[in-house]
């Protein structure tokens, strides 16, 4: 199956680097007396780390611990130190006391997890993970890491569906919509790769990521328009409810699909999500809020869509053709660029609807 090449450089450039660079929230410390009076010598640690120079880190982390051994984020980072030097015992001899603390955190879990993989003992990195899942259920990084580590073993459906619950619990992490999205592109089902390929490129917005996702989104309306599956849809009708969010979005695709008879452009693009927008309002939009669509409209009312569409699909389309539309357009592009950075998407818990149904395909029509 082609799913698997294309995750390749992901599982490098997700792994042991990702868990060193975790977000403050998750590198919390013990005790706020503690994390006041970070010593000075853990900045030099963090220059070691970053520099690949693991056995001075080693050093200087040991000194901090001795200094501050009830401080779990340095045993953490002394833990990691080990695991990046291939030192598996000192590495599982640090973190294995953390796990049972009352204040550990969801790091710990992460990087238990990568010292029993490193070990190739994936049956316990997956115990670790789901222990952790348990006591921090709202942590998309588990999710992230459970679905790499299964998807890893060609475990493919059971790394989707963590990331798909990833989604669920965590719906402002990216990496959960990124992996997802590409994983359902080898899948019987476009709905969620285009939705959450789109999420994620508004989350992520100027990375080699975007870049792949961006063509992922183009690809697949193309190959969603030309399969056929949209004349076989019933369109909406009003005060009708949809059975599930995937049939109300195909509906209210199909009843406009007839915009792209000349093909998938961004131009027709743009024109078919706007009468998409007015007509989700107007049959799905109470039944089943979202907020994509609720930032898309956002987008229409500030003037900036059209050019949010170019930007989109652009470069996918036609490289050539988008530095065209970008020398004709320059103030468009600037006001999107400039509204999209103080305009984050703002996403909801309670807006899942995916019910996990899918089923894997070799190729790509």
């Amino acid at each position: 199956m082609r799913v698997k090449q294309v995750f390749q450089t992901l599982l490098f450039c997700m792994g042991l680097a990702g868990i060193w660079a975790m977000p403050a929230s998750s590198q919390a410390t013990s005790s706020t007396t503690e994390e006041d009076r970070v010593p000075p010598q853990y900045a030099t640690a963090q220059r070691f780390m970053s520099a690949g120079d693991y056995a001075n880190a080693i050093i200087v982390l040991r000194q901090i611990v001795q200094q501050y051994p009830d401080n779990q984020l340095y045993q953490q980072d002394l833990a990691t130190a080990y695991l990046m030097r291939k030192d598996y015992d000192r590495a599982e001899a640090t973190i294995a006391p953390l796990i049972k603390s009352r204040e550990t955190t969801a790091r710990t879990y992460q990087i238990a997890a990568e010292i029993a993989e490193s070990r190739q003992d994936d049956k316990k990195a997956i115990k670790l993970l789901e222990e952790g899942i348990k006591r921090f259920p709202q942590e998309g990084a588990l999710y992230n890491q459970l679905g790499l580590l299964y998807f890893n073993q060609d475990k493919y459906k059971p790394a989707l569906l963590s990331w798909i619950k990833g989604i669920q619990m965590a719906p402002n992490y990216p990496n959960n919509y990124y992996n997802a999205a590409r994983t359902y592109y080898y899948t019987d089902d476009m709905v969620w790769t285009l939705l959450y390929g789109e999420i994620f490129v508004n989350m992520e917005s100027f990375t080699l990521r975007t870049a792949e996702i961006k063509g992922i989104l183009f690809d697949t309306y193309k190959r969603l328009f030309a399969s056929g599956i949209l004349s076989q849809v019933p369109l909406p009708e009003p005060n009708t409810p949809a059975k599930n969010f995937r049939e109300a979005f195909l509906e209210t695709l199909a009843k406009q699909a007839a915009v792209v008879n000349t093909g998938v452009t961004p131009e027709t693009l743009t024109m078919l999500r706007i009468r998409f927008l007015l007509d989700w309002e107007q049959y799905f939009a109470h039944q089943f809020p979202f907020a994509l669509f609720d930032y898309q409209r956002e987008m229409i009312q500030a003037e900036v869509f059209e050019a949010y569409n170019q930007w989109l699909f652009g470069p996918a389309a036609s490289a050539a053709a988008f530095r065209e539309w970008m020398d004709l357009h320059t103030e468009s592009l600037q006001k999107f660029l400039s509204y999209h950075q103080q305009h984050p998407i703002q996403l909801v818990s309670g807006q899942y609807y995916n019910d996990g149904h899918f089923a894997f395909q070799l190729h790509n029509p």
